[in-house]
């Protein structure tokens, strides 16, 4: 069995909240240009824009290594974004 994973910590997932985004429309919602980025990275398409390494094929092989990598990405984006963090903090307080 194979999925594609598109989360994870990079340009694309990591933009910074605000009302000029360039990649989502809000919290949960991307933008056209993401959408394309998605199938572009699915069916083996150069990419228009955006980060090379955005989306990741996983199987059963790479399941392991790949959670890994996203678990030691999420600690040096907490460790690095401490404005983010407690934007977010903010908001779930409310």
């Amino acid at each position: 069995m194979t999925h594609w994973d598109f989360s994870g910590y990079n340009a694309i997932t990591t933009e910074p909240i605000g009302w000029q985004m360039s990649w989502y429309w809000d919290a949960s919602h991307y933008r056209r240009d993401v959408g394309d980025m998605i199938l572009d990275r699915m069916f083996g398409l150069p990419h228009r824009t955006g980060p090379e390494r955005f989306g990741t094929r996983v199987t059963q092989g790479t399941i392991e290594p790949h959670l890994a990598r996203f678990d030691s990405e999420r600690e040096l984006w907490l460790a690095t974004n401490p404005k983010g963090i407690a934007l977010v903090d903010r908001i779930l307080q409310d």
